[in-house]
């Protein structure tokens, strides 16, 4: 009885802990010449699939894309998904770069391409393409 208690006990721990920190993965996408064609494509790739598995799934999760341009110039975009039901779900998309200041934008929904994942505001705008 013991045993249960404390497992129990390990149990709600996790789960709280899981909760107030969703979990956070880094995708680092250069087009710089620093990361293969096919290394980028895969990273894209693995990006895309974290963010859909977290979409469907109504799971909490934060993705950290760090890329640069071809030119060299780097940027950040951080994509922290909230919500737990269909109504409530969204997609806080903060990104950085050094040409300009950084933008907020709340995407509502998500739509899976052959290739791509594309992020749409309230009014059906895809503001970004992955």
């Amino acid at each position: 009885m013991r045993v249960l208690a404390i497992l129990a006990l390990f149990v709600g721990s996790f789960f709280a802990t899981y909760a107030a920190s969703p979990p956070t993965r880094v995708f680092t996408l250069h087009k710089n010449g620093s990361q293969s064609e096919h290394d980028y494509r895969a990273e894209a790739q693995r990006l895309r699939a974290f963010i859909w598995l977290h979409w469907t799934q109504h799971s909490p999760g934060e993705a950290l894309e760090k890329r640069s341009s071809i030119e060299g110039e780097p940027g950040t975009t951080i994509y922290k998904i909230v919500g737990r039901t269909s109504q409530d779900r969204h997609i806080v998309m903060s990104t950085t770069a050094s040409s300009y200041s950084e933008k907020n934008i709340i995407v509502t929904s998500v739509e899976r391409g052959k290739h791509a994942l594309f992020l749409k505001d309230a009014t059906g705008k895809v503001v970004r393409e992955i």
